[in-house]
Formats: C-alpha cells, sequence, structure tokens
C-alpha cells in the first residue's frame, strides 16, 4: 500500500509537471486568454444564459428581463382565465416589433382574451441562437410563439464552448485546448447557411409539438429595390459606368445595351442583376424588375437579408408541419406599389420603418384565422369567437402619411453607419466598396445632407460611431481610413452627375493620402468630365489615359 501510496504521488507530480510545461510553452506560443468584449459576450456567452429571471413582488411572483439588450419587459408567472401569452422571437427584425401593435390587432378580432405579447427577439441573432431563446420560452407556458428570423444568417462562427471563456480554468491554455477538443466551435460557409437555419428551425418545431405549443412561421419581408451588393470588378468596367451614365440621363435603350453586355461577361453578378432590375422598372416592367431584383438577391457574394429562396424554404416547411404561416414577404410585394417594396417601406436592406410593422400583425392574424377555418379548430380561440371584421387594416396612403419624416431624416444615419462599417471595418484590399457606394447613393436620393456632412464633420461622425453598441471599435480606424469614406462618398456624388461636389470629397481625399492610385484616378477623371463637359466617345478610359499618369478603368485599383 505504501509502494502504491508513492508510486500515485509520483504520477501526480509527474502529470503537474507535465501541465505546468505546457502550460509555459502554450503560453510562450501565444495561446492567451482572450478577454470577451461586451459584442462577443452577447453574441457567444450570454445566449446560453436565462433571459428571465423569477422574483417575488408584492407576494405575486413574476418573470423579469435580465439578459443585456432583451427588451425590458416582465410578466406574472400565473396566468388569469382569459390571459393569452403571445411571445415573438427572432432577429433585430423581432425585436423592432412594438409587442403593442400586435395585442391591440389581437384584441381587436378576440375581445373577449387578454392579451399578453412578449418581445424576446435580439438583434444579429441567427436561427440557432434564437432556437436557444425558444427552448426557454417554451417554459413560461405560452399560448402562441411567433418565430421571425432569417435575415443574419451569414458565414461565420455560430457556436463556441462557453467554458473556455470563464469561470477561473479559462485561464489555462490546457484547458483551454481541452474545450477545443471537446466541444469544438462551429464554422458555417456560405454554402450551408440555408441547410444550418432550416435545422435549427426544425428542431425547434419540434420541440414546441411535444409541449403543444403552436408556432406562427414567418417569411421576412425584403427590400427588393434598395438593397445593395458587393462587386470586385464590375463597378470599375467601363461598359458599368456608362450603363449608370445612360440611366442617369434616361437613355434606357443604351443601358439595357450596356447591361446585356455586362451580364454576358459577368453572368453570375449580383450588381448586374440589380442594375438590370433598375433598367426594367425605370421601363414599366415591373414583374420583370423585380425577378432581376429577386436574382440579385440570389447572388449576393455576402447577403445581408433573407433571399426569396429562404422564404420559399419556410413556405415549404410551415406546409410539412401544418404550421401557421405568415407570409410576410408577399404581404410586402402586395401592399407595395407595383409590387416592388423599396425604402418607401424599409429603412435600410432588412429593417422596416415601425408604422410598417403593422402588416406584420395583419399577416399573423390573418394566418391564424385562416389556421383556425381550414382545421376547424382555434389556436388562441375556437374559430366562432374572431371578429375579423373588427381588424383595421393598414393602407399605403396612410402608412405614407403616418411616417415621421423628421424621424426618417434621422434615421438615415443608419444606413449611414452600415457604409462606413464596410469601408472601415470589412478589411478590403481595395479603397473602394461597391456595396457603400450604393448605400450613400440611396441615401443621397432621400438626405443628401447626411451624404454631404461627411466632408466637414468627420468628428461627428467619430462620436456617432463610439455611441454604436455594435460599430464602437470603428473609432480607431476613422483617422487613418476618413480618405477612403471621402473617396467612397465622392464617387457616389460622381455617379449621381454631381460632379462638382464629388470633385471637393476627391481632393480633401488626395490631400489626406496622395499617393493612392484610386484618388488620383478618381480626381482625373472628374476633372476630366467637368473640364469637357461628357464622359466623351469612348468612356471614361480615354479620359483615363488623357496624361494623367493612371490605369484606364478595367485594371484593379488596389
Amino acid at each position: 500500500m505504501r509502494r502504491l501510496a508513492e508510486r500515485l504521488l509520483a504520477a501526480c507530480l509527474g502529470l503537474c509537471a507535465a501541465i505546468v510545461i505546457m502550460e509555459g510553452a502554450l503560453y510562450l506560443r501565444g495561446d492567451r486568454r482572450l478577454e470577451p468584449d461586451r459584442n462577443f459576450s452577447y453574441l457567444y456567452l450570454d445566449m446560453y444564459r436565462p433571459s428571465f429571471k423569477r422574483v417575488v413582488r408584492d407576494g405575486k411572483a413574476r418573470y423579469e428581463s435580465v439578459r443585456p439588450r432583451l427588451r425590458p419587459q416582465s410578466f406574472p408567472e400565473r396566468k388569469g382565465p382569459s390571459t393569452k401569452r403571445v411571445f415573438i422571437i427572432g432577429s433585430s427584425t423581432a425585436q423592432n416589433f412594438p409587442p403593442d401593435i400586435l395585442a391591440r390587432k389581437l384584441r381587436q378580432v378576440l375581445p373577449q382574451s387578454d392579451f399578453q405579447v412578449i418581445n424576446c427577439g435580439m438583434g444579429m441573432f441567427d436561427a440557432y441562437r434564437t432556437l436557444l431563446m425558444g427552448r426557454e420560452i417554451l417554459g413560461y407556458a405560452p399560448d402562441l410563439v411567433v418565430f421571425i428570423a432569417g435575415n443574419t444568417e451569414v458565414p461565420g462562427t455560430r457556436r463556441v464552448n462557453p467554458w473556455k471563456y470563464e469561470g477561473a480554468l479559462s485561464y489555462s491554455a490546457v484547458f483551454r485546448r481541452l474545450c477545443d477538443l471537446l466541444g469544438p466551435q462551429v464554422d458555417v460557409l456560405l454554402t450551408g447557411l440555408d441547410r444550418y437555419y432550416f435545422e435549427a428551425l426544425e428542431r425547434f418545431a419540434d420541440e414546441a409539438a411535444r409541449r403543444g405549443v403552436p408556432v406562427v412561421l414567418c417569411t421576412l419581408p425584403v427590400n427588393y429595390r434598395d438593397n445593395h451588393f458587393s462587386s470586385k470588378l464590375v463597378p470599375f468596367q467601363d461598359d458599368f459606368i456608362l450603363m449608370l451614365e445612360a440611366l442617369r440621363r434616361g437613355n434606357l435603350a443604351a443601358a439595357q445595351g450596356l447591361g446585356t453586355a455586362l451580364e454576358s461577361r459577368y453572368p453570375g453578378s449580383a450588381l448586374v442583376a440589380y442594375c438590370q432590375g433598375l433598367i426594367a422598372e425605370r421601363r414599366g416592367r415591373y414583374d420583370q424588375a423585380r425577378s432581376r431584383y429577386a436574382r440579385a438577391l440570389e447572388r449576393d457574394p455576402s447577403p445581408m437579408s433573407c433571399t426569396p429562396t429562404r422564404n420559399q424554404g419556410i413556405r415549404d416547411l410551415a406546409a410539412r408541419y401544418g404550421l401557421p404561416l405568415a407570409d410576410l414577404e408577399r404581404r410586402f410585394i402586395a401592399f407595395a406599389p407595383h409590387g416592388i417594396p423599396g425604402f418607401d417601406l424599409f429603412e435600410d436592406n432588412c429593417h422596416v420603418w415601425p408604422p410598417a410593422y403593422e402588416l406584420y400583425a395583419d399577416a399573423i392574424i390573418d394566418a391564424l384565422f385562416a389556421c383556425n377555418a381550414s382545421r376547424g379548430t382555434g389556436i388562441l380561440a375556437p374559430g366562432g369567437q374572431w371578429r375579423m371584421a373588427n381588424a383595421t387594416r393598414l393602407t399605403y396612403p396612410e402608412l405614407m402619411a403616418r411616417l415621421d419624416r423628421k424621424v426618417a431624416a434621422e434615421r438615415a444615419a443608419y444606413p449611414m453607419r452600415l457604409a462606413l462599417f464596410d469601408i472601415l471595418g470589412g478589411g478590403a484590399l481595395s479603397p473602394l466598396s461597391s456595396r457603400a457606394i450604393q448605400t450613400f447613393e440611396s441615401v443621397l436620393g432621400t438626405h443628401p445632407e447626411a451624404v454631404l456632412s461627411l466632408r466637414t464633420e468627420s468628428r461627428e461622425w467619430a462620436a456617432r460611431l463610439r455611441r454604436d453598441v455594435w460599430l464602437g471599435h470603428l473609432t480607431r480606424a476613422i483617422d487613418r481610413g476618413w480618405w477612403r469614406v471621402l473617396l467612397n462618398a465622392g464617387e457616389a456624388l460622381r455617379r449621381q452627375g454631381r460632379y462638382r461636389e464629388a470633385r471637393l470629397f476627391f481632393d480633401e481625399a488626395g490631400a489626406l493620402q496622395r499617393d493612392n492610385v484610386a484618388v488620383r484616378y478618381l480626381q482625373g477623371l472628374t476633372h476630366g468630365v467637368l473640364l469637357s463637359g461628357s464622359l466623351g466617345p469612348r468612356g471614361p478610359r480615354e479620359l483615363a489615359g488623357a496624361g494623367l499618369g493612371v490605369p484606364p478603368i478595367g485594371q484593379p485599383l488596389h
């Protein structure tokens, strides 16, 4: 026994020595503990913690929201006899859905019930994170769950082992390596986005069905007209620039010819398909325009919103599981003039204006009632209790009248911040971001002063970024990268035919970055147009070679 104890002690000491040596080696190799910032904690650590905490106040038990960035709200543990509890889960487009709008609409059609609508939407949540949220709220006696997610299914890391980043053991490099072996992180590629999305959606549908909780699936509304697409080569080709110029001047036949030529050379380009949609819409061919806008969304190399194909998958899944479907995509298409939703309904690529959330509520109520009618059984109430005639319906003129133009002007800063992220935070080799340029062009059409302010208010924009919970880290890149912001804003102005204002932006960018090829090229191109009054008979290549010492458009501008 004594020898056995000595051997066990020696083995323990040897193991400890080995661990110490491994710790030192890994430390010297740079395997240090990551200090999670607030966004990392939000996306990868907080999602495993409860969203609500049970508290007792005045002798009554309630649940109160405790997770950071979750909408502050509470609800009683016990429901009244006429109370119906409805949860909304999903990403930011769900988070922005005012719960009182849905509660008011539900009370209109089911006046005998009292509705508690709790919004648990979380910005930047993908379907997996929404699944975790859904599992929790299934324990709070819901009568209905509304699932609205599908915009933030982007390539990248989905989940990590939280033990690697929390607690005393997280300071051990050996422990962190063991975490990687036992619980490796999940990285999703662009080609696997839809598979991963629908896998999470199906798992939630199965778990809700086992608990007897009805779920409304929602397709996502799509901004067809005013989405923006990244592209590397197309924006700097002669034919593309001439096509935009022809479109701006109203020469649709010339624009169509150039667009067809670009499509033959770049058959998979989202940006070319989008421009063909613009041309078709200007020619009054609205169905064709929507089809080409949809093609652009499907081809997007870095999607920032739900695609029509994913929406069709949601419809198929709802039919397969027999779930009510609130088809928000088709609702917005039917609502928009000519069936093409754009910035009249959306404030950016996927978030709608606050009054437009009434369309969400209308679609959800219609889906529930249609399910009652088809099955003969009620989800929230028996079919005979529904008073659909009491439901008020939002109209397009009413929405336009209710949209606060002052608020809309203030919200123009939101897509501007997204453009600054593309420029300063994307890490691209090229100083020009086609997505950012398109964003600036869109804002120029509604609130040009927001773009023009970039030339004189860099400190103010730095302060705005600093206040943004997602983009605060970009302030470190402003001083060294502001010339890129000026360059992209100037290019947006140039494409709009505002050459004099564009020249001011290019000249200031040149003062900050004198030797950059793209700056010199666009300076020369703009000065040449102002001198000659046109792009010339052979397009911008002729101006580029007019003794300016810059490469033609077809060459990369790195």
